[in-house]
């Protein structure tokens, strides 16, 4: 097997006493006596942005693929599509590396199709480029001058969901679900971050349904029971309205729920809104960090279409 090597490609001139700026939030500031443009950054910018795609083009391709999305916040129109396996063009590369490289917590890590290839945006304005080591001259070759390899690195190697949802998973899941009356918490995930998600809380009659509900390269995870606190958004909404943060952490349903699927989503003044504006204004809230810090003892991914596993998920 070809060893596979992490390549770490920047601007900065790797030395570590020099002066240089490593954020899209630093423009205006000054380095090594100069004042960082809003110019200089979009010049600079566009380095990392034409690295990636003369990659593409020495790969023979004209799109990526989506693996380990994360999600901060809702997707904007010209990305309705993103998730595990998401082929995507290069009408939504750039304006989604654009985002990477300017600290969007909107993000991903874009592989070639065939995995031979995968590019990532790091801290302090690096891309990563993890490639088999007999690709390297790919990488050199489509390196722009003022970009260069800083160093080489072996890849991470995180602790993988390896389990597949298969008929086996859905099973342990129904048996444990038998024993819960009020029914168990499933997580889906086809992003980290709060808007990659979808809760349910089924029993074991519902299992079924959600099963047929999962997609293709999403995680499916089934953890601790969680406490939900139900409030009348009418009496409390002031106190919304005051809050100086919005707790994303916190997640919010109509309640009851009138199935398995909570559709669940981040707590904000927005929501609190519109649930009262659409219904009866009584939700459910949960904060899900208990699931999540309790390693799940059944997680599984849901396998692609062709029935492999491909997608990635941190345990």
């Amino acid at each position: 097997m070809t060893d596979v090597v992490q390549l770490l490609v920047a601007k900065h001139s790797g030395d570590p006493d020099a002066e240089e700026w490593t954020a899209f939030a630093q423009i205006g500031e000054r380095f090594g006596g100069e004042t960082l443009t809003l110019e200089e950054y979009a010049r600079v910018e566009q380095l990392y942005v034409g690295f990636v795609l003369r990659l593409m083009d020495l790969c023979g391709t004209r799109a990526l693929i989506v693996a380990e999305p994360r999600v901060a916040s809702a997707l904007p129109a010209w990305l309705p599509e993103f998730r595990n396996g998401t082929e995507l063009g290069v009408t939504s590369i750039v304006p989604l590396l654009r985002g990477m490289l300017r600290g969007s917590g909107t993000g991903c890590v874009f592989e070639v199709p065939g995995g031979a290839v995968r590019v990532g945006v790091a801290f302090d304005f690096y891309l990563t480029v993890e490639v088999a080591e007999d690709l390297r001259q790919l990488v050199e070759r489509a390196l722009p001058a003022g970009l260069r390899i800083l160093r080489e690195q072996e890849p991470t190697c995180d602790e993988l969901i390896t389990r597949p949802a298969d008929d086996d998973f859905w099973l342990a899941l129904r048996e444990w679900a038998a024993g819960s009356p009020s029914g168990i918490w499933i997580l889906e995930q086809w992003a980290y971050g709060p808007w990659g998600e979808r809760w349910y809380r089924a029993r074991a009659d519902q299992l079924h349904v959600v099963r047929r509900a999962m997609r293709a390269n999403s995680a499916v995870r089934s953890g601790s029971d969680l406490d939900v606190e139900v409030l009348d958004l009418r009496s409390y909404f002031d106190e919304f309205a005051e809050m100086p943060v919005e707790p994303p952490e916190i997640r919010m349903f109509d309640h009851p729920a009138r199935q398995a699927e909570l559709f669940a989503r981040p707590f904000s003044i927005e929501a609190v809104q519109e649930s009262i504006r659409k219904g009866p204004g009584t939700v459910g809230l949960f904060n899900p960090e208990k699931f999540f810090d309790a390693p799940s003892p059944l997680a599984a991914v849901v396998p692609n279409a062709a029935g492999s596993l491909t997608a990635r998920w941190l345990r």
